[in-house]
């Protein structure tokens, strides 16, 4: 069975903050005494602020004013995260063309999130040629410095034999790599090859422990094949109630397989 990951170039991580509006407005306050001093984390950080709008309102024009600041004074992250709002046209008119420019220039000043959206982008051909060759190289790098997805896309590489020659025991072992840095989508790809046995001695077991992983962080194919296998009895004792809690929040998660199997379970009267 094919692999295949949502490819969608990494954005925003999101901020947990609870606090209250004065510490809101200070952390903003010394953030942006930090920013004019010079401190170009300051700005990148700052700029984040703006663009989540968790702190303050939800400013994109500005926060992509003070991403080109940093960027220009060459701060990776800043414009790793500017190129990411080129991507989805947020704060500036979408220019693909620019924003992998922009991923480059990050990329090659360290910030390796950067280098797995230029790897992206090479992979869909957006804003710069497709090269599978030019984006594995970028995948490894980024997943060589703790990038989940990267480590997860060069896995499908080594499953699919694309780009890469196909290794099913390697690709396992860059799934398990990533599902330890809590990638979703590799726990329900490394689960599905324990249960089908594919570059690994099949472990019913082990399939299962990664495919609620997977689904315990958000993967919908996760929760599908969890279903699956309480549907089957596969490993596991036959309990359609369970399956059913499992391909609903499948669903939930937009893994349309999951919506069909808990309709067909309905029809069924289970």
């Amino acid at each position: 069975m094919k692999k295949v990951v949502s490819i969608t170039i990494l954005a925003f991580i999101a901020s947990v903050v609870s606090t209250t509006a004065i510490a809101q407005q200070s952390r903003i306050e010394s953030l942006e005494s930090q920013c004019n001093s010079g401190d170009l984390d300051a700005c990148d950080a700052l700029g984040c602020e703006f663009a989540r709008g968790d702190l303050i309102e939800a400013d994109l024009t500005k926060a992509a004013n003070i991403f080109t600041s940093a960027c220009d004074k060459n701060n990776g992250s800043a414009c790793g995260h500017l190129g990411y709002l080129y991507t989805v046209g947020n704060g500036v008119k979408l220019n693909l063309d620019q924003a992998a420019v922009l991923y480059k220039k990050a990329c090659d000043l360290n910030f390796y999130e950067s280098c797995v959206n230029l790897g992206i982008s090479y992979i869909l051909g957006s804003g710069i040629e497709k090269s599978l060759d030019k984006a594995i190289p970028l995948l490894r790098k980024g997943c060589e410095h703790e990038q989940a997805t990267g480590c997860t896309l060069i896995g499908n590489a080594y499953y699919n034999g694309m780009g890469l020659e196909k290794d099913l025991k390697l690709a396992n072992t860059y799934y398990v790599k990533a599902c330890e840095m809590e990638s979703g989508e590799a726990c329900a790809n490394i689960g599905l090859n324990y249960a089908q046995g594919e570059g690994v001695d099949q472990d019913y077991e082990l399939a299962y422990e990664y495919f609620t992983k997977g689904c315990d962080l958000g993967a919908g194919e996760g929760c599908f094949n969890a279903g699956v296998m309480y549907a089957n009895g596969w490993g596991i004792e036959q309990d359609y109630t369970i399956s059913k809690a499992y391909y609903s929040k499948a669903c939930y998660l937009h893994y349309k397989p999951g919506c069909d199997e808990y309709e067909n379970l309905n029809n069924e009267g289970l």
